[in-house]
């Protein structure tokens, strides 16, 4: 069953730039039946996504810019 589980920080440095840092679990898989034979593969990742936003304005609904990195990493499956 495919999904996905994490957590992220908002560090604001100042009004108008803030770091966000992550971790997330991170479930895909496919599943196939054709002929009566069955395929299945899943995959699992753990994810640390770190966001870096600036702000242009001065309320919620303001313009972000947003640049990040994401570090990717497999889980071994059985």
């Amino acid at each position: 069953m495919p999904g996905r589980a994490g957590i992220v920080v908002d560090m604001a440095i100042n009004d108008n730039i803030s770091i966000q840092p992550g971790l997330h679990f991170v479930q895909k898989g496919v599943k196939e039946e054709e002929g009566g034979e069955s395929l299945a593969l899943s995959l699992n990742y753990g994810e640390v996504p770190v966001n870096f936003i600036y702000n242009f304005g001065e309320t919620s609904s303001s313009f972000l810019l947003e640049q990040g990195l994401l570090l990717v990493w497999a889980f071994p499956v059985s």
